[in-house]
């Protein structure tokens, strides 16, 4: 008599196909390389959030410029008129923009850069947090001298000269190296940096001329952005 098929050619170990079954059951078993679904929608998310935000802060851009042009004429004795404030904005604002829409073409996934990056982020918060806290009722968006205002040397201006500044790019560095964007860096680079430079030149010639030597000593103990280096 035949004896029934089993599904098993005559060969020992091998199914009808001729492929080993231990073969296939480790494919079988093998973990799946596919990027989790919720990580990379929470990244979508994020990167959508980040790109409003620059739309607003680009409107902010043309609110303040308009404000500049219309307050030029206006401008108290005590305050220093300068549009940098514009390119300031505007290096914020187009990195942002871009570096989100890049982020969601590429959808990178989260890697060491990107979690680096995001300590940076919280470092500039942080620190323009305490620096604002630090200066009090001195703290102003524009280069101002207010009524009785003094010179702060304390906290972290015993160490920096613009902490506020290096605030700044400590977010938007960081940013950029958590939204894994080498365009938006290089824009941060390109308009950001030299913005930032050029107002902290104009703000130390302002001071220097409202403090005299007082503000020249404290140049000497300080350093602009970078403790102990720049």
């Amino acid at each position: 008599m035949f004896k029934p098929w089993t599904g098993r050619d005559s060969s020992e170990g091998k199914s009808r196909g001729g492929v080993p079954n231990e073969v296939k059951t480790s494919l079988r078993h093998q973990p799946s390389k596919r990027r989790p679904h919720g990580l990379s929608n929470t990244f979508i998310m994020f990167s959508s959030y980040v790109l409003i935000m620059g739309v607003l802060l680009f409107g902010i851009v043309l609110l303040t410029l308009a404000i500049l042009f219309l307050t030029e004429r206006e401008a108290a004795p005590d305050r220093l008129k300068d549009t940098t404030v514009f390119f300031i904005f505007l290096g914020m604002s187009i990195p942002l923009i871009v570096s989100s829409i890049e982020h969601l073409v590429t959808n990178p996934e989260l890697n060491n850069i990107a979690i680096i990056g995001g300590v940076l982020f919280i470092e500039g918060v942080l620190l323009r947090v305490i620096a604002r806290r630090t200066l009090g009722k001195f703290f102003t968006y524009e280069v101002a001298v207010k009524k009785h205002h003094h010179l702060v040397t304390l906290g972290v201006y015993r160490y920096l000269r613009h902490p506020l500044y290096t605030g700044i790019l400590l977010l938007w560095f960081g940013a950029m190296l958590l939204l894994q964007s080498k365009i938006g860096l290089f824009l941060v680079m390109l308009i950001l940096v030299p913005a930032l430079w050029h107002r902290m030149k104009k703000e130390e010639a302002y001071l220097i001329k409202i403090f005299g030597k007082r503000y020249l000593q404290y140049m000497q103990t300080t350093k602009r952005i970078i403790p102990f280096v720049y």
